[in-house]
């Protein structure tokens, strides 16, 4: 019987013992039919906003409580809780305002320690971007990031006054947010906000403790323009992470988050440890299942499971990221490959982040991408009925999301990544942005071998590749962009706004990720087949510059190389350069590109091009005979281990690569200037064949006597 039929009859009851209420209780029998109508209305109305809601059971789970107080009778209704409609001014609502300007600054929480996290959080907000509008804090002297920020400026028409470089010298960019570097980040906005207007949404990963530190202040010296999409510390601590699916064992007789919510949510039978104590007495507790599963609370993309332990392992364990969930070691269903079938939600404050479910595309306990649910309709209803009651109740203001497991056909919550970005948001905020209405999904990332294989190839490359195949994907708002290049306007010219791939993720050396975008998902998989066969044929091109060789011996030296030789440059040739990101960028196409094929690389002045990368190489080459000299020297004298100086820091670079290129440029501007007047005697037909031949061999003499000087220079300083 239902929660209204019981109700129903409830009423019944009390009329028949006591006429006298009669018309109280025709009164709340009234009130009960509106509440049905209501419900009614609440139905029709959310099933346009998601299609995961599916029945009235579903939006009206009770009307609980009909009792009788001793003076005429007051029917009590309580209403459980029904979504409600999106909230205008928090939340998802706040991302979507397209007036307010956002402030992207993403960086991994304090207890992450990989690479792809460090560089790979900040760079994958780029693509979100909009031109003329949006900022983004990026951490420097990192080469890939750079070239990564070129990149999706020629291809999105961005402008190099929309981002903000920190030093790049710590781990945690929030690290790096110091008092200059803010100070630039507040002109920046000042800039280009009309006072007392322009509101802006500072986007961060998670409102980490690193990250209030800087940006507390921003916000409460705003006047109330200045919002960050995130949730507090009080939140965070309640809903922050994976503890809530279980109850702790420091305090077994408390429900856990889950049961408070709705204790008909499935989730597999584990409980939350912080000690190896705890830890041994939940094996005990579960010494009925025969396997069970150890997951950090902090942990994501799958780092740090740890599948199956034994006794000894969990006698030794170290808690190296915290408290951990002992959870049942699932028989899961499998998909076509052998994987788990592990599909996806997200959110947006109170906002589903896309009108779909993704399945996860798995390699064991890592995600590799993500592609449209093949789960049933059932599945997907329930999934949507647990997501939706954890957003009711928990209120939540930022970016966040839950993965399933599925058993028998059913879905388990098995994983809260709440109070943060998840790796699917910038894929789907992109899709939700730019790919037509009702479009396929596909994202996916080069797996760590696939990487190693394309060390050296640069996103420009593969992105030339996808287009020569006719298979690049541009948002059409990169056209329209009154910023954009004319380098972006061929590349959006060759790309179509309906379907495609274009790469999320551009990190040379660390990370590739493409989504591709189709009408339905057989034209999808057939591009995504395509684009995997044209990529796979890109190589890098073997460099033949040792100086590159050198350079790779020590990859940290190589992003303050780039900067240092760009700096160079610039002083060097002020009339050539004006910005220090391009030329930082030309400058790293030099030194990677082989010389049969620097002639072709796009530069300004391309005539010069040739003399600048002889003057550079020829410094490069000497300074790093030096290096490899005091490294040795330093080795000798300590006796023991490399210990191997930063390169960086033995380069005298600005000064010799100055000099040098200055030293080239100054001959071939007296050879030109030398031409020019013999060509202009030469029309005057006053010239003299045997006075120019002489001049010619002067200068000639000239030129060689500078060069064999330079050699003479360089061979002396290079000996030992």
């Amino acid at each position: 019987m239902s929660a209204l039929a019981i109700i129903q009859a409830q009423l019944d009851t009390e009329r028949a013992q006591n006429s006298e209420q009669a018309l109280a209780l025709a009164h709340a029998q009234a009130e009960i039919t509106a509440l049905k109508a209501e419900l009614a209305a609440w139905q029709d109305a959310w099933q346009e906003k998601s299609p995961y809601i599916g029945s009235s059971e579903f939006l009206a789970p009770a009307i609980a409580g009909a009792a009788a107080e001793a003076e005429g009778l007051a029917l009590a209704l309580a209403l459980a809780p029904v979504p409600p409609a999106p909230p205008i001014g928090l939340g998802g609502s706040v991302y979507h305002v397209e007036s307010t300007r956002r402030l992207w600054c993403q960086s991994p929480k304090p207890e992450y320690d990989l690479p792809t996290q460090r560089y790979g959080m900040p760079a994958r907000c780029i693509p979100l971007m909009r031109p003329q509008l949006d900022l983004i804090v990026l951490p420097g002297a990192h080469a890939p990031t750079l070239e990564a920020w070129c990149f999706y400026k020629a291809v999105l028409g961005l402008t190099d006054d929309q981002v903000i470089w920190t030093a790049g010298s710590k781990f945690n960019m929030d690290d790096n947010m110091d008092e200059s570097t803010v100070e630039t980040l507040v002109n920046r906005m000042e800039s280009v906000s009309v006072p007392g207007q322009t509101t802006w949404l500072l986007v961060p990963y998670c409102p980490t403790p690193n990250f209030l530190r800087w940006a507390s202040p921003l916000v409460e010296n705003s006047g109330g323009l200045l919002t960050i999409f995130g949730e507090s510390s009080e939140w965070l601590a309640k809903y922050g992470d994976k503890g809530g699916l279980h109850r702790k064992m420091s305090s077994l007789h408390e429900p856990s988050v889950l049961e408070t919510i709705d204790p008909t949510i499935a989730v597999p039978r584990g409980f939350v440890c912080e000690t190896v104590e705890e830890l041994l007495a939940a094996r005990e507790l579960m010494s009925d299942l025969p396997e069970v599963c150890i997951k950090p609370l902090s942990g994501a993309t799958g780092e740090g499971i740890v599948l199956k332990p034994t006794l000894e392992f969990l006698k030794e364990y170290n808690f190296h990221m915290g408290a951990v969930n002992l959870e049942h070691c699932l028989n899961l269903d499998l998909d076509d490959r052998g994987e788990a079938i592990s599909p996806v939600l997200h959110y947006m404050g109170n906002k589903f982040c896309g009108d779909y479910m993704l399945d996860q595309i798995m390699d064991g306990c890592t995600y590799t991408g993500w592609s449209r649910t093949a789960v049933s309709q059932e599945f997907q209803d329930e999934s949507a009925r647990v997501m939706t009651a954890y957003l009711e109740y928990s209120q939540p203001n930022g970016a966040g999301g839950v993965d399933f497991l599925s058993v028998d056909g059913k879905p388990l919550l098995t994983d809260i990544n709440t109070g943060r970005f998840n790796g699917a948001h910038p894929a789907k905020l992109f899709h939700e942005a730019h790919a037509p209405p009702g479009s396929e999904f596909y994202c996916w990332k080069l797996s760590a071998a696939q990487m190693e294989e394309m060390n050296g190839v640069g996103m420009m490359e593969l992105w030339e590749a996808l287009l020569e195949a006719g298979l690049g994907f541009s948002p059409a708002s990169a056209s329209a962009s009154a910023s954009a290049s004319a380098q972006a306007g061929d590349f959006n010219a060759r790309c179509s706004v309906s379907s495609g791939v274009f790469p999320l993720i551009s990190l040379r050396g660390l990370r590739y990720q493409f989504l591709v975008i189709g009408e339905n998902q057989t034209e999808t998989m057939a591009l995504v087949h395509r684009a995997k066969e044209v990529l796979a044929r890109v190589r890098p091109v073997v460099p033949e510059s040792p100086v590159l060789m050198a350079m790779e011996a020590n990859p940290a030296s190589i992003e303050q190389l780039m900067l240092e030789l760009a700096e160079a440059v610039m002083e060097s040739l002020p009339d050539q350069y004006d910005d220090e990101s391009q030329c930082a960028w030309d400058v790293h196409k030099l030194i990677r590109t082989p010389r049969d094929e620097q002639l072709e690389v796009e530069l300004p002045k391309a005539a010069r091009q040739e003399m600048i990368v002889s003057a550079l190489e020829g410094v490069l080459e000497m300074q790093t005979a030096e290096a490899v000299l005091a490294n040795e020297a330093d080795e000798a004298e300590a006796n023991s281990g490399s210990n191997v100086t930063n390169v960086a820091e033995l380069y005298t670079t600005k000064a010799k690569a100055i000099g040098a290129a200055n030293d080239a440029i100054d001959r071939q501007t007296a050879k030109e200037k030398l031409e020019a007047e013999e060509k202009e005697k030469e029309a005057e037909g006053k010239i003299n064949p045997i006075a120019s031949a002489s001049a010619s061999e002067s200068a000639s003499a000239s030129a060689s006597a500078s060069d064999s000087a330079s050699a003479s220079a360089s061979s002396r300083q290079e000996r030992p």
